[in-house]
């Protein structure tokens, strides 16, 4: 929630209208998370959450996107490349939800616009969780996210990995908008409409 909450200040002062699914440390249903956003008409979905594993070696930030869906595959590489120059800790890069369940995450799924679920690292790492735990390391990968979510929206996309390279000529210098038209104006170059941005942003 701390990474969310200054996203949410970062992305206002740049002219976006930030929805948040929560602003206090509690549970929102899976499937309300993505319903907010397309209640509010938002453009994009980004979902922070701070990951978990059994063994205490595991470690990294990965963005996940929903199976094969191009937009939200060119959002999570250019947030995830943006959270690699400042983390500090190894990144799994962005992947596919199908990786994880044959169905993909729900919050992901379900969803009407282009969506990412960010896992900035995992708390039970020592490493990781002792950046996590650092207002200044917070600051910074807010700031990456943000200039992730910007550069989608310039179409500033970073170069994914070869096996996507495809994908990424095809996006190259233009913006995938979501159905309903270009809203994202407002991060644009020059731009001074003010864009949606929903989703659910834990710590």
């Amino acid at each position: 929630l701390a990474i969310a909450r200054k996203l949410s200040g970062i992305l206002q002062q740049a002219g976006a209208q930030v929805i948040m699914t929560r602003n206090e440390d509690k549970d929102v249903p899976l499937a309300a998370r993505p319903a907010l956003a397309t209640k509010h008409n938002a453009d994009l979905f980004v979902s922070v959450h701070v990951d978990w594993w059994k063994s205490a070696a595991t470690s990294g930030s990965t963005a996940y996107y929903h199976w094969s869906d191009e937009s939200s595959r060119a959002l999570a590489h250019s947030i995830i490349n943006r959270i690699r120059q400042v983390s500090g800790i190894p990144s799994k890069g962005a992947l596919s939800d199908g990786v994880l369940y044959a169905g993909g995450l729900a919050v992901l799924r379900r969803s009407t616009v282009p969506a990412v679920l960010v896992e900035v690292g995992y708390l039970s790492n020592p490493r990781d969780r002792s950046n996590i735990m650092s207002d200044q390391w917070r600051t910074r990968v807010a700031q990456a996210i943000f200039e992730g979510i910007r550069g989608y929206a310039q179409a500033e996309l970073p170069a994914p990995p070869a096996a996507a390279a495809h994908q990424h000529r095809a996006l190259q210098g233009r913006l995938v908008p979501a159905e309903g038209g270009d809203r994202l104006r407002g991060l644009r170059r020059g731009g001074a409409d003010r864009p949606r941005a929903g989703g659910r942003r834990r710590r």
